[in-house]
C-alpha cells in the first residue's frame, strides 16, 4: 500500500492512489471523471509531512500540513513556496514541542511578506500556525 503512516504522506501511482482515510485504492482513470476532482482534494487535503531530519525544510506547493519533529532538536528554518502557485492553507506546527528552545523561523519566497512580516518565528511549544495564500501574492495569517 503506497500510505505511510509514518510519514503521513501516500503516493500516487500510474492508475490509482492510496487514501488513508477511505483506506481503498481510488482509480482516477475511470470514465465518468468525477473523482479526478477528489482525487486531486484528497491529495491536497492530505499531504502532511513530518521533518525529522536536520537542514532547512523548503515547504513545497502540494504540503498541507508541514510537522517539525527533528530527530536531533535544532532551531529550523522554513521557507515558504510563493503564495501564488499554492491552493491551499498550509500549516506550520511544532510537533517535537521544543520551539521555546529550538525556535522555527518561516520565511517568504520572491520577497512576499505575511501579514506585513519578513518572517514569522515559531517560540512556543507546540506551537503552529496556518499560511493562508493570497492570490495578489503574499500570505495570512490564522493560528491553529
Amino acid at each position: 500500500m503506497p500510505f505511510n503512516p509514518t510519514t503521513g504522506a501516500f503516493t500516487r501511482t500510474a492508475n490509482s492512489f492510496s487514501n488513508p482515510v477511505l483506506g481503498t485504492e481510488i482509480d482516477p482513470t475511470d470514465a465518468d471523471g468525477l473523482f479526478d476532482d477528489y482525487d486531486l482534494a484528497l491529495t491536497l487535503l492530505l499531504a502532511k509531512r513530518i521533518v525529522t531530519a536536520a537542514g532547512v525544510v523548503t515547504v513545497t506547493t502540494t504540503d498541507s500540513h508541514v510537522l517539525i519533529n527533528k530527530t536531533v532538536g535544532a532551531a529550523t528554518s522554513v521557507v515558504m513556496p510563493s503564495s501564488v502557485t499554492v491552493v491551499q492553507p498550509i500549516l506550520i506546527k511544532d510537533l517535537k514541542r521544543d520551539a521555546s528552545t529550538n525556535n522555527i523561523t518561516i520565511t517568504f519566497t520572491g520577497g512576499q511578506l505575511a501579514d506585513g512580516l519578513a518572517s514569522v518565528v515559531i517560540a512556543t511549544d507546540g506551537g503552529a500556525y496556518w499560511f493562508n495564500p493570497l492570490v495578489s501574492g503574499g500570505w495570512y495569517i490564522t493560528t491553529g
